[in-house]
């Protein structure tokens, strides 16, 4: 069920365990060098000039904001600085969260911002977004906390820095949190994260049951195959994900394997089989690749189909072949 989110407006003091929250949200000082820090995880970006105005994620708008922050610019409605591609913003508050979206240059202002944002909740407020009043604007950096405030990077002095806003101050300023319009709130590299997490591992099931089969006895093997539909939290949005199992693939550990677009069905609909020539105990399993991804975020009409694919390994269970052997009696023997 999709819930429905109320705005909600900073308030009230700050407590001694939100002090601690707070404590926790300090950023040390930037490095004294030029350096340009690299997103974690060893991420990288490849925007170029001509990526203006389309979309692009929180991360690599965290990103570009930091570069800015670690070169220690100075303040100036006048003056400007290029960003990673070369293209110039106004080095004051508004012009640095332009650049930090990669949106029209030399920068909008506080109050043409919302021509390419739109207001949303304290709720939905996550990093990437902005904090807008009358007369300044910063990049949120955290999610806002009720009691404590938000982690933001800011350029109303020089050099741009990160700092704290406070529950008071947001709204002894009139702060309202803003949402660039282009902003990748869901990639595909999320929701493939999600989908690895929710989709169980698969499992092999066996006829004969019991762990147990005869030799040259064609053997039952099928798996669950249902499709993923789902509508699950990525962030503050719901996202509405579907997915498909194809192909899998079959060991059925005696170095025989075979390869089905479908998980097949138990007896009496049987459509995968296999034969032990020898009495053994054997380890079959079943990989299972997903693919056919697409997701939406609810109440959003664009679809978008994830070009990639993923497996899940399937754990190998125990499988005991056994010869039957004529038990009635040799030559000269009574039959009984």
């Amino acid at each position: 069920m999709v819930r429905t989110r109320v705005a909600r407006r900073p308030y009230g003091r700050v407590s001694i365990a939100s002090m601690l929250v707070l404590a926790a949200l300090v950023v040390s000082a930037p490095p004294s060098d030029a350096t340009v820090r690299m997103p974690a995880g060893g991420a990288t970006y490849s925007r170029t000039a001509a990526d203006q105005n389309t979309p692009i994620t929180p991360e690599e708008a965290l990103f570009r904001a930091e570069y800015w922050v670690t070169l220690g610019l100075t303040y100036s409605q006048t003056a400007g600085h290029v960003d990673l591609n070369g293209t110039s913003y106004r080095t004051d508050c508004s012009g640095f969260v332009s650049m930090a979206w990669h949106a029209n240059n030399p920068g909008y202002t506080t109050s043409t911002m919302e021509e390419i944002s739109h207001r949303i909740s304290w709720s939905e407020l996550q990093p990437g977004d902005a904090v807008n009043s009358d007369g300044h604007i910063a990049l949120a950096e955290s999610a806002y906390i009720p009691g404590v405030g938000v982690r933001v990077m800011t350029f109303g002095a020089s050099p741009p820095t990160h700092s704290l806003y406070s529950d008071a101050y947001l709204a002894g300023a009139g702060y309202y949190p803003l949402r660039y319009n282009r902003m990748r709130m869901v990639t595909d590299e999320m929701v493939l994260d999600e989908l690895k997490q929710r989709v169980q591992r698969p499992e092999v099931f066996i006829q004969p049951p019991n762990g147990q089969t005869l030799v040259n006895l064609d053997t039952i093997f099928y798996a669950d195959d249902d499709p993923y539909h789902e509508i699950i939290p990525i962030g503050s949005v719901q996202v509405e994900v579907w997915a498909a199992p194809n192909p899998f693939e079959w060991d059925f550990g005696d170095n025989q394997k075979r390869t089905t677009t479908t998980g097949g069905e138990p007896y009496p609909d049987q459509t995968i089989t296999h034969k032990y020539e020898r009495a053994a105990t054997f380890h079959p399993k079943v990989d299972v690749t997903w693919g056919g991804i697409r997701w939406q975020i609810v109440g959003d009409p664009e679809l978008h189909i994830v070009n990639e694919t993923y497996t899940l390994n399937g754990a190998p269970v125990d499988l005991t072949s056994i010869e039957t052997r004529n038990v009635l009696g040799g030559r000269g023997s009574p039959n009984r």
